[in-house]
């Protein structure tokens, strides 16, 4: 079964994959998702206990979307580093990257709570049979944390040893809550490849910088976990031309183009027949030819990429040895 939990009593927080990096939490919710405990020793307080938790369980139905925003955004992304992992159920001989990121959870938080998904809560535990992929949100500690299953639309929420279990069934045309985060993992993926990617500084000449940053970048492609939006059978470079060079030469800008095959045409980190066309001859014949733009700057660790993007790339200011 792929689900199991990332903590267990008596024992240090562990995680579903490969270690990411721990995350300080500012606040703690503690009590916020507690269920109800009531008792009574005469029939009127009974009766007035058993009101009371009425009440509170259709308040909770209620306010179950601030409930989530709550763990979201107090628990999870208040502003610091999230970190993301992936689980797959075939994983072909991949292993899990560490991903953080914190500055796209307000986006990703949103979008989830917008009204595109009807959130439920479940009774009880409902572990799926199957499931391709688990995406986990975490602080970073294990002492709360978010999973999303690929199947079934179930979200499962842990919190200092209280268990929740979700459904968001998303909107007509909209996709999965877990297809949601699994393209946040894609995107994070996809810049730590690029962010990565280091080129010697003995390599002086710009266009030997430029053709070696593309081939490094087309073997990253191939480094992306199965599944990924960004995943491809074959990248190889196809050109490089640079457009603009600083003059103290140790930053230039240039405009890239790899052929690949991606396993998904579709998906949106291709956008076939938006910006690509086929390659029609020579060793890439067939593949389709993807341009961009990058800026390298001259580091004390290498040529690194400033910036990367489909146009609209020139100079920056600064620049370091």
């Amino acid at each position: 079964m792929l689900f199991r939990r990332l903590s267990a009593a008596g024992q240090t927080p562990y995680r579903l994959v490969p270690a990411v990096i721990a995350l300080l939490m500012t606040v703690s919710l503690t009590g916020c998702f507690q269920r109800e405990e009531t008792s009574g020793t005469s029939e009127e307080t009974a009766s007035s206990t058993a009101s009371e938790t009425e009440t509170t369980s259709v308040s909770a139905d209620i306010d179950l979307n601030d409930q989530i925003a709550a763990l979201f955004a107090e628990n999870i992304g208040n502003g610091d580093v999230v970190y993301l992992s992936l689980q797959l159920a075939d994983s072909k001989g991949w292993k899990d990257k560490e991903l953080s990121d914190e500055s796209s959870a307000g986006q990703y938080y949103e979008q989830c709570l917008s009204g595109s998904y009807s959130w439920d809560e479940l009774p009880e535990e409902t572990v799926p049979e199957t499931s391709d992929y688990i995406v986990t949100i975490s602080n970073g500690i294990g002492s709360n944390y978010f999973q999303f299953f690929s199947e079934g639309n179930l979200v499962y929420y842990y919190q200092d040893g209280v268990e929740r279990w979700f459904t968001a069934t998303p909107q007509s045309g909209q996709s999965t809550v877990a297809e949601l985060f699994r393209g946040w993992y894609d995107n994070l993926e996809y810049q730590a490849a690029v962010d990565g990617i280091s080129i010697s500084r003995e390599t002086a000449n710009a266009s030997k910088v430029a053709s070696a940053y593309g081939e490094a970048l087309a073997a990253a492609y191939l480094t992306f976990a199965p599944g990924s939006s960004y995943a491809v059978t074959a990248a190889q470079l196809y050109s490089s031309e640079i457009y603009e060079t600083s003059a103290d030469a140790n930053r230039f800008c240039f405009t890239l183009v790899l052929a690949v095959t991606p396993v998904d045409e579709t998906s949106g980190a291709w956008r076939v027949g938006d910006g690509m066309e086929l390659a029609e001859s020579g060793t890439a014949q067939g593949m389709w030819l993807v341009t961009r733009q990058v800026e390298l700057q001259k580091t004390v660790d290498g040529w690194k990429c400033v910036e990367i993007g489909t146009t609209g790339i020139t100079l920056s200011d600064d620049s370091s040895d």
